[in-house]
């Protein structure tokens, strides 16, 4: 009871953040694009940060086995789940398979877990990685090959490559250095959150959602995406209503085009 009340603190402070990301967006301290500095920081530098320093712990053949069992359930976490998904259609299946766990699980699990946890995290999430740079996006590119440079050179996995050659070479970082991690590493709770409600308040998801549901017909399919690409952070509605034209769909972004004529 008492490890539910805490957990429920931690997610109070995280939402609590966001919101003050949504203000300071919202009172036009900033704009929603200034958004991008922030994230650029936490999954350049302030992560990295993270990972390396979460290996900075006691090589011991107890650690070795927890790591070699974590990664086996990562595995067979990632085919069970890939079956229950299976007959979906390739849109719904990615996106719910393949999770933000690259910039998402980090912080959350740093957060609320605390460090020590970060260790674990960064198993399940570069067997995440391989998964999603291979079959996710052969799925949704419908590519033949491989990508492997996207996976040998991200961010994330750099990051975790360094932090298990020190933690099986058991090299220890010098105190000043680990302490500059640590100090670094603590903002990605905060700074992660209040980049989540500043892009939140940059969008308009009321007319969003009432354009979907205006276009939908009875019992007809609403779905929402959030995925992030190279540049940008991405949220997406799609229904399966009656569409727009390409004439419409070029003017759409003009200030006040309706394509209902009738509402103007």
């Amino acid at each position: 009871m008492e490890i539910s009340i805490l957990l429920m603190e931690q997610i109070a402070e995280l939402f609590l953040m966001i919101l003050m990301g949504y203000i300071i967006v919202k009172t036009g301290l900033l704009k929603g694009e200034d958004s991008k500095v922030i994230s650029k920081i936490v999954l350049y530098l302030v992560i990295p940060c993270v990972i390396i320093n979460a290996f900075q712990v006691d090589y011991t053949s107890e650690k070795v086995k927890e790591l070699l069992l974590v990664f086996a359930a990562s595995v067979l976490l990632q085919v069970i789940l890939l079956a229950a998904v299976w007959g979906a259609g390739k849109v719904e299946m990615t996106s719910i398979y393949y999770s933000n766990s690259g910039n998402l699980i980090v912080p959350l699990v740093t957060f609320i877990l605390g460090k020590e946890w970060v260790l674990y995290g960064c198993v399940f999430m570069s067997v995440q990685l391989v998964f999603l740079w291979t079959h996710g996006k052969n799925t949704i590119s419908r590519e033949g090959k491989w990508d492997w440079k996207k996976i040998v050179f991200n961010v994330n996995m750099i990051s975790v490559f360094a932090g298990v050659v020190l933690f099986f070479t058991k090299i220890r970082l010098p105190e000043i250095v680990d302490q500059a991690l640590s100090s670094v590493g603590s903002m990605i709770g905060p700074a992660s959150m209040i980049v989540t409600g500043m892009l939140i308040a940059e969008m308009n998801l009321r007319n969003i959602f009432e354009n979907a549901f205006r276009a939908t017909e009875e019992y007809g399919k609403i779905n929402t995406y959030v995925y992030e690409t190279e540049n940008e952070t991405v949220f997406k509605v799609e229904d399966n209503g009656c569409g727009m034209n390409q004439e419409e769909i070029e003017k759409i972004k003009e200030p006040f085009y309706r394509v209902d004529k009738s509402r103007i």
